[in-house]
């Protein structure tokens, strides 16, 4: 008698485990909110075509746009961010619609505070209040812990959306985390790779698991890339260039299971809709113009389509303005 009591007590423990137990499963199971993007299959695709400005037209970091390997991102700042005086520079800028013409400006340098002015200086020009940021895309950092230093990273960088993508068989599953933190960035990539060499070569390709949508808003760059691949990269296109440091898989995969496991986050599934036709119009009127060479005259039918099985025509003649002989 007590062994069927024994067992039915644990029954009943085994119940209720599963009840206390089976929430926590359903959300460690990765099992998230839906989020629905519609997609209209059938829409053409527009090639966008860019204006180019003419001299006039543009603002004076566009007409001056490059200082020795610096270009301008067209961040203004103000003297709160400047730094030490650098030099005086001439500036060469030149008209696309006028090639032959070029202008020259003088602009005063600038380091920009807490900034290495290998990656990033200020301008300023003659009869302007704000100081323009200019980023040298030459420049290549060692390894992660100089990056982070020459740019000030932990002052200057913020973070979004975090995106990630892969293939489950033949379906690609998207999904989309919110809530990440600098300091967060910092735990999981940041703080105990700081001697990881940066090694990124164009002729490699890294494909990125997981990117998050990252922004250094004093140097002008916003919504840019900061990203891990599945075989251990960590790579960002911060300064406009491609940089990778090899962190290491057994990182990049503690890094991933935090934000599956701690962020808020949705599914992405997009729903590709055709586009409904438009109703075809009943009374519709077209032309057909008949020309005669030898009289010079043209005849005109009018169609008026009223049905799809009745037409209507009406012809009218006459002769076409008076053109002189040579």
């Amino acid at each position: 008698m007590s062994k069927k009591v024994s067992i039915k007590w644990i029954f009943i423990t085994i119940l209720i485990l599963l009840t206390v137990l089976s929430p926590l499963l359903f959300i460690k199971g990765n099992k998230y909110p839906i989020k629905e993007i519609k997609v209209n299959s059938t829409e053409s695709t527009t090639l966008d075509i860019a204006y180019i400005k003419k001299w006039n037209e543009k603002e004076i970091y566009e007409q001056f746009s490059f200082y020795k390997d610096y270009t301008s991102t067209s961040q203004a700042i103000g003297t709160d961010d400047i730094g030490k005086y650098i030099e005086e520079t001439k500036l060469q800028g030149y008209d696309e619609y006028n090639p032959k013409t070029s202008h020259s400006t003088f602009a005063e340098v600038y380091e920009i505070k807490n900034i290495n002015k290998e990656c990033a200086v200020a301008l300023k020009f003659p009869g302007f209040n704000d100081f323009y940021v200019y980023v040298n895309h030459m420049y290549r950092p060692e390894n992660l812990g100089q990056f982070i230093n020459d740019l000030n990273l932990m002052e200057n960088i913020s973070f979004g959306t975090i995106y990630h993508d892969y293939f489950e068989g033949n379906n690609n599953r998207s999904f989309e985390f919110y809530g990440i933190t600098k300091e967060d960035v910092w735990n999981y990539l940041f703080k105990d790779n700081l001697d990881a060499k940066n090694v990124h070569s164009d002729i490699n390709w890294y494909v990125p698991i997981m990117s998050i949508s990252t922004n250094v808003e004093i140097l002008g760059f916003k919504n840019i890339s900061l990203a891990v691949t599945e075989n251990g990269y960590l790579t960002t296109n911060i300064l406009a260039t491609g940089k990778a440091f090899y962190i290491g898989e057994e990182k990049v995969n503690s890094f991933m299971e935090f934000v599956k496991n701690e962020l808020e986050g949705v599914e992405i599934v997009y729903i590709y809709e055709e586009a409904e036709s438009e109703p075809e119009n009943d009374n519709t009127v077209s032309q057909i113009i008949s020309y005669d060479v030898e009289t010079g005259k043209e005849t005109v039918i009018d169609l008026e389509i009223t049905d799809s099985s009745e037409t209507e025509a009406s012809t009218e003649s006459y002769s076409p303005p008076y053109i002189p002989e040579e």
